[in-house]
């Protein structure tokens, strides 16, 4: 297992590029270790059939990311579980299950369970949550 300590997170949706980000880092200035979500909140048919329709993780580097490649998230208060398929943890260099610790305030829980149903429609069968 992959264990993240994030004392920093965010949820960015950009409009102006049509795509939603959350982000998961051990500090928000001096960032070592991070977990980078983002997809195309309108992907154009092209998109969807090039791949990028699905959402694309970062895990620290660039060089470390791909679309695709998540098959469960489990969300809570304060940890969010990521199931990656056996390629994915390949190319990510993780294990297959990367589990973020954190401490969210009841607020900011509510925005990002609500970004996250964005990001992982419930009838995809990925997401699933405890509030």
């Amino acid at each position: 297992m992959t264990t993240l300590n994030a004392h920093f997170l965010y949820a960015q949706r950009d409009e102006e590029i049509n795509v939603l980000m959350i982000g998961f880092a051990d500090d928000e200035f001096d960032t070592h270790e991070y977990i980078l979500l983002q997809k195309s909140l309108n992907p154009s048919q092209e998109d969807i059939e090039a791949g990028f329709g699905k959402v694309h993780i970062t895990y620290n580097d660039e060089s470390q990311s791909l679309y695709g490649g998540i098959s469960k998230l489990h969300f809570t208060p304060n940890r969010t579980e990521i199931t990656l398929n056996e390629d994915a943890a390949e190319i990510l260099k993780s294990s297959s299950v990367i589990v973020i610790n954190y401490l969210l305030e009841k607020e900011k829980f509510i925005e990002f369970h609500n970004d996250l149903l964005r990001m992982f429609p419930v009838q995809q069968g990925i997401y699933s949550y405890e509030l």
